[in-house]
């Protein structure tokens, strides 16, 4: 059976200067689905689910270019 795994939106800012320093931040955030709940206990399918929660990333990138 088909189960979505779920949603992911990403977001990133730039920033290059014109003597050779570069900067980044990037955020991520995913909404998980159905298709990535987990069984609770893998002999009794029928005990019910463990449903994933929401994850988040943020990085962050200096750097100079020569």
């Amino acid at each position: 059976r088909k189960r979505p795994l779920g949603l992911e939106i990403d977001a990133s800012v730039n920033y290059l200067s014109d003597d050779g320093f570069v900067a980044s931040i990037a955020y991520g955030v995913l909404f998980p689905l159905a298709g990535l709940d987990q069984l609770e206990n893998f002999a009794n399918p029928g005990a019910g689910t463990i449903g994933a929660e929401t994850a988040q990333a943020v990085r962050g990138f200096f750097g100079v270019i020569y």
